[in-house]
């Protein structure tokens, strides 16, 4: 019975010293995970060490002022600090804590403020109890996931981390209404009123023409933005004619805010995915992820929007 045993158990690291690693990694700062933890930087220091002795390889890269984790501690974290979550959040309801429901989620700000926001409430009647935080810090996703439990981004590569798509945009113009005229104006009427861009997206309007069988030549009057929301905004107050993107600026449309100049749209050639840790496999950010999910595919099925070409316009979105 007793072998029986010794071979069912299971072969962990030190566990204080994993405690240590994971405080440290998420500051990467020995001191920050002393305060955290109430011991002092060097007993973190030397806690990191016995793991990095037990694995065989070293978990931090240091330099004289530096803290950086290697391949291997990035692999490191993401797991351990489910775990310590998925801990925290079990004993946190049974003590009757509020705050072990909370689920912290990432995103771009304009992705916050025109998708994510309006659609906490529905957030929390799919997941009862939760507490939602959301963060605008754009950061590498092994540093943002010190943060956060989900992230809204688009994609890279990170096999750390699951990514599951979650919408794709489409661009179409508006203009204020009654800045633009005619009723169904052809592409060359929109050329008489500037065209609003981003510079980090030129490409868009010369993919939008290029889907209505329109070669776009130098456009005379042009206001650049660094920004979709405030190009948004600026078509608002009449300052020229934008690209919008569906679902984000579905509600100006739909409130009369902005009128829609075409019912031909392009396809984004990138997507947004809800990012995770590859371990997370339950728990109320696990709930939420999948409600997040789900929200998006009862949006596409309930949606009812014009044709839509295919293209190979830049997303735009970004870091606004």
């Amino acid at each position: 019975m007793a072998d029986r045993v010794r071979r069912s158990a299971r072969r962990l690291p030190p566990l204080h010293a994993v405690r240590a690693f994971e405080a440290a990694a998420r500051y990467c700062n020995f001191a920050q995970a002393g305060k955290e933890l109430n011991v002092s930087a060097s007993a973190v220091s030397q806690q990191v060490k016995v793991l990095e002795a037990w694995f065989g390889f070293a978990l931090f890269q240091r330099g004289k002022n530096s803290l950086e984790l290697t391949r291997e501690g990035e692999a490191l974290l993401p797991p351990l600090k489910v775990a310590f979550d998925s801990i925290a959040e079990v004993s946190g309801q049974l003590r009757g804590d509020q705050r072990a429901g909370r689920v912290r989620i990432a995103a771009y700000p304009n992705l916050a403020l025109k998708w994510l926001v309006p659609r906490l409430a529905l957030l929390h009647e799919r997941v009862p109890g939760i507490e939602i935080e959301i963060t605008t810090a754009i950061k590498p996703l092994p540093e943002l996931f010190t943060q956060c439990d989900l992230a809204i981004r688009t994609y890279e590569h990170a096999p750390q981390f699951s990514f599951d798509r979650l919408l794709t945009a489409e661009l179409f113009p508006v203009a204020a209404p009654g800045l633009v005229s005619e009723r169904d104006p052809s592409p060359q009427a929109l050329l008489r009123y500037p065209l609003l861009q981003l510079e980090h997206a030129p490409g868009d309007w010369r993919s939008w023409f290029e889907a209505v069988g329109h070669h776009l030549d130098e456009v005379a009057r042009t206001l650049w933005f660094d920004s979709q929301a405030v190009m948004i905004e600026a078509a608002r107050h009449g300052h020229g004619i934008a690209l919008a993107r569906s679902p984000f600026d579905d509600r100006d449309v739909a409130d009369g805010v902005l009128h829609r100049l075409s019912p031909i749209s392009v396809v984004c050639d990138e997507s947004w995915y809800v990012i995770a840790p590859e371990a997370l496999r339950r728990g109320k950010a696990w709930d939420v992820k999948h409600a997040l999910l789900d929200e998006a595919r009862r949006d596409q099925r309930s949606a009812n929007r014009p044709p839509s070409r295919a293209s190979r316009a830049s997303s735009g979105l970004g870091s606004q």
